[in-house]
């Protein structure tokens, strides 16, 4: 079963999402990034629940274009089995 939701990353100056690193998630966790710089993006993101039942939390980065640093958030939930 798989479940989408939306992330908002606003910026001061137009920036360009490069990736996410959603560690452990990584195969679990996908993003539907643009290449266009903008002020806003609205990133679309799909979990789909592993075979793997209860509680879980990652830490998720989102890597932007020319930003040392990337952002963090973290994703948490349960998967009933």
């Amino acid at each position: 079963q798989s479940k989408k939701t939306r992330l908002v990353v606003v910026g001061e100056k137009p920036f360009v999402v490069e990736r996410i690193d959603a560690g452990d998630l990584k195969n679990d966790l996908r993003a539907n990034l643009s290449d266009k710089a903008d002020k806003q993006h609205r990133v679309e993101l799909e979990f789909t629940a592993p075979d793997r039942p209860g509680r879980f939390t990652q830490k998720v980065q989102l890597f932007v274009k020319n930003r040392v640093e990337p952002i963090e958030f973290v994703v948490s939930g349960t998967i009933v089995p």
